[in-house]
């Protein structure tokens, strides 16, 4: 039985109230597609300008962290609105997934923000013109490795 005004939900003589939890999952999920949209139309115009300093190349990766990150928010929620009330506690496979994709994003997107604010400093206060390539290769190990390593949620299947 389900009672649109408050959101119950019965199911085998136990109770349910979602009660405020529609307005974050609402909040959530508008936040998410805009943050998505706002990524992609990011990257767009990164594909746009033909002349690409490396800082940019660096936003680009921040970006597509950023947008890992709404994905996961709103696979997230779209999962949790659709699960029956009763099996929220327990986590499946998707679940985990999930936990997987927002946890390795924001450890990436703090990576790549620390990056790029190192970048910034040696660029503009050291005044250094050129990147060893070198450097460039440990931006991503940091940036994309060092998160997908420290993440370990898939050991649990």
């Amino acid at each position: 039985v389900f009672n649109r005004k408050e959101l119950n939900f019965i199911e085998n003589g136990s109770y349910y109230t979602m009660g405020k939890d529609i307005y974050i999952s609402v909040i959530t999920l508008i936040s998410g597609s805009l943050s998505f949209l706002g990524g992609l139309m990011l990257i767009l115009s990164h594909s746009c300008i033909k002349r690409l300093h490396y800082i940019r190349r660096m936003l680009v990766c921040l970006t597509i962290a950023n947008i890992i990150q709404a994905s996961g928010n709103l696979l997230g929620t779209v999962n949790y609105l659709t699960l029956k009330p009763l099996d929220v506690s327990k986590p499946d496979r998707f679940c985990v997934f999930q936990s997987f994709l927002t946890t390795f994003s924001s450890i990436a997107s703090f990576n790549w923000s620390s990056m790029i604010a190192v970048h910034v400093f040696f660029c503009v206060v050291r005044k250094v013109q050129t990147i060893p390539k070198y450097v460039c290769f440990v931006y991503h190990v940091v940036g994309w490795l060092i998160p997908g390593k420290k993440n370990n949620h898939f050991s649990v299947y």
